[in-house]
Parts: C-alpha cells; structure tokens; sequence
C-alpha cells in the first residue's frame, strides 16, 4: 500500500515531460478542485489529499490559508502538507506567499507523522490552532516547522522523547 501511495502522490504532484524529468511549469494541481462532503467540510485521507485542498484555497488568498473547514481525524500522516502544496511553477509562487495558516478544531489524535509539516513556507509566521493539536502519538516530528514561527511551541506535548526539530 505504502508503494501505491507514493506513486499516487507522485502522479499527483508532478507530471512528467518528454524527456522523463519533472516538469516544474505544470501541475496537475491547475486542474483538479476538491469538492466538500454533506457536512460542507473536507475529508483527507492522505497527504496528497490535503495538498490539493490547500493549493485550491491558496489560489483564494495566498497570505492566509483558513483550513478550519477541514476534517483531519482519519489521516495519520501530514507529512510535508505544506511543502508538498508548495510543489514548482504556479503552486510554489502561492506557498512563498503564505503569511498565516488556522487550523483550529483540527482532530490529530490519529497523526503519527508531522515531519515537514509546513516547512518550506518561507512568509509564513503564524498557525493559528497549532498549540491545541494533539501530537501524543507523533512519532516523527523533524523539520515539521520552521523557526521563525511566532507561537508558542512549547505547548506541543510529544510523547515518549519525540522532539520537534526545526527548519
């Protein structure tokens, strides 16, 4: 399953040119647009999922990302959501953009994996939420984050020795 996934992300990131290279001027991101459930929210499963999601939202408003409308209670892994967004060509230029980020009422308790979470945003000073999210099952936190965040990230509580390792 984990080789099926990685390819998913892969078709779904990058498409590749005639000569068998990434190609970092298209995206298939340009074309799809997650649509939400009954409940008017969005239900990730997977990274790439919640990717496509914020890079639709960012075309919105690249300076502030609402993902509060956003159910992550069945994903166990957002590994590199933000980075991943950020993609080449036009999704790269809408991340570099990226100011504040809330994710309040997000339900991690599921989440074992936050490495890269939203790194890599090079504007990006505030998540708001992050401080209540549950990490007591993250078991990789490296480079989750970078350094020049303005919250507190003291109130993070990891669990058996799991540190947050900054960008």
């Amino acid at each position: 399953m984990k080789n099926l996934t990685n390819y998913l992300t892969e078709s779904i990131l990058f498409k590749l040119n005639g000569n068998n290279k990434w190609d970092d001027k298209v995206s298939i991101f340009d074309t799809i647009v997650p649509i939400k459930d009954k409940d008017d929210k969005y239900h990730p499963e997977f990274p790439a999922e919640l990717i496509l999601i914020i890079n639709d939202k960012l075309r919105d408003d690249p300076k502030f990302l609402d993902l509060t409308d956003v159910d992550v209670s069945k994903m166990t892994s957002l590994r590199n959501v933000g980075y991943g967004a950020g993609g080449y060509g036009t999704a790269r230029k809408l991340i570099d953009k990226l100011e504040e980020v809330d994710i309040t009422g997000w339900n991690t308790s599921n989440v074992t994996d936050i490495h890269g979470f939203f790194t890599f945003c090079r504007k990006l000073k505030h998540i708001k939420g992050l401080e209540e999210i549950d990490v007591s099952n993250v078991k990789d936190a490296d480079y989750a984050l970078d350094s020049d965040l303005d919250n507190d990230l003291s109130r993070l509580n990891f669990k058996n020795g799991i540190k947050l390792n900054l960008h």
